[in-house]
């Protein structure tokens, strides 16, 4: 389901690595899924709107 949402979801572990982020995430937010899974949020932080 959250694979074909409308919505940007990406997923963190408990030491704040990207795990997971859906196709809408990439087209929102312009990052490749291979360029954030496995990086430090602090290392790559989400644009603030």
């Amino acid at each position: 389901m959250v694979e074909n949402s409308g919505v940007p979801t990406a997923l963190t572990g408990p030491t704040v690595i990207w795990e997971y982020t859906n196709p809408e995430f990439e087209k929102f937010f312009g990052f490749k899924r291979e360029d954030v899974l496995g990086k430090n949020t602090l290392e790559l932080p989400l644009p603030s709107q």
